[in-house]
Parts: structure tokens; C-alpha cells; sequence
């Protein structure tokens, strides 16, 4: 009995976009069809994405002042990039470096997802002093 390219049965996968079941020979497929390729890979599917450069710097000052800070950008798809705790109060902080192109684009398509699903309050901060007076280390 031959099957498809007389190797060995097709193997069922899970596309990475749309969650669809589908069939393939090539075990490295992820997406079902090119839509999903093409979707896939524009939303950046994997999770974590780029670190902005100002993020060290900005991480550093707030631990200066006594805040605690988690650096959680990779938890999931469009995470804010830090958690901080300062006086018994935590806040979300999402970075952006206006210096990039990337930075001044500002929130990509999984950001605003999450943001937009998020029933509390999300600062996007671009330097020290924003997160400072996010805190309220700043006044």
C-alpha cells in the first residue's frame, strides 16, 4: 500500500495560529495552510518578543527607590513587560524606547489584545521618570 510519498503515513499536528487539526508528512509544519503562515508569523506566535534597550536602565531605577520589580514581558502573548510593587501596590508597565522605530510604532497587535482584555490599569512608561511618577516614587 503506498502512502503519499512512500515513506510513511501522514502525522496529525495542531496549527499554531488557528488551532486547527491537520494532516502533513514534514514533521517541522506548524501552520495548517499559508494564511495561517502568513498570519502566524505576523503576530509574532512565539512568546516573548523584543527587550527594549531602555528596560535595564529603567528596571535599575526603580529597584533604586525600594520598588521590587519582575521582569514578565515572556509570561504570554502581549504581557506587559514589568510588574512592580512599591508601598504595597502593584502596577503593570509596559516599556517603549522612542529612540527605535519599533518603540515609536507602539503597541503591536497581541499588546492591544491583552491591554484591551485587561480590566485594571496598564502604564506604558518611555523613560526613568515616567516609571518614577507611575509609582509614585516621582511627584
Amino acid at each position: 500500500m503506498r502512502t503519499g510519498l512512500g515513506r510513511h503515513p501522514p502525522t496529525s499536528y495542531v496549527c499554531n495560529y488557528c488551532g486547527k487539526l491537520f494532516k502533513s508528512y514534514y514533521k517541522n509544519r506548524k501552520f495548517c495552510s499559508r494564511a495561517c503562515t502568513g498570519k502566524g508569523k505576523s503576530l509574532k506566535t512565539q512568546v516573548g518578543g523584543r527587550v527594549d534597550n531602555n528596560q535595564k536602565e529603567i528596571v535599575s531605577a526603580l529597584e533604586a527607590v525600594g520598588a521590587t520589580v519582575l521582569v514578565a514581558g515572556k509570561v504570554c502573548k502581549g504581557f506587559p513587560d514589568l510588574i512592580v510593587g512599591y508601598r504595597g501596590v502593584n502596577y503593570l508597565l509596559e516599556i517603549k524606547n522612542p529612540a527605535t522605530w519599533y518603540g515609536r510604532r507602539g503597541l503591536n497587535p497581541n499588546q492591544i489584545d491583552w491591554h484591551a482584555g485587561w480590566k485594571g490599569p496598564i502604564a506604558i512608561v518611555t523613560c526613568v521618570q515616567q516609571a518614577l511618577t507611575v509609582i509614585g516614587a516621582l511627584r
